[in-house]
């Protein structure tokens, strides 16, 4: 599996709540930065899973992934996060624009750096606690 694949099928398992398969990506030390909280970094990819199988407790995310830019040993993409109440279904706030940034190790994510476009709309740091 190339990287770009690795990528697209992290995100498909995030999409389908399949968050151990999405953080088996993962380098075993892999790290991401918060989409929500900028500065912060998770460690491992058992917290990686940690954190998503917490934040997303009562949560559901769709993402849609925009072109792939590969340079190097590196890959940047568009993502485009919506968040929606899993018990009603009904969307929280705007949906979420970043940039994220891909190194490897292995064939197996080591980081994940994201950027977000525009501000983390109020109405999803409060809907995940990150106030």
């Amino acid at each position: 599996m190339n990287r770009t694949d690795v990528i697209r099928a992290a995100y498909e398992r995030i999409n389908a709540r399949d968050f151990a398969g999405a953080a088996g990506f993962f380098a075993p030390e892999g790290e991401l930065s918060d989409v929500l909280l900028e500065g912060e970094v998770v460690q491992g990819r058992d917290a990686i899973l940690k954190q998503w199988n917490e934040r997303f407790a009562n949560a559901s995310v769709v993402t849609m992934l925009g072109e792939m830019l590969e340079v190097g040993d590196t890959i940047t993409v568009v993502v485009s996060y919506k968040v929606y109440e899993r018990t009603s279904g009904a969307p929280v706030g705007q949906p979420l624009i970043a940039t994220q940034r891909f190194s490897f190790r292995g064939g197996l994510i080591a980081r994940m750096d994201t950027t977000v476009l525009d501000e983390v709309p109020e109405e999803l740091k409060e809907f995940f606690g990150v106030v």
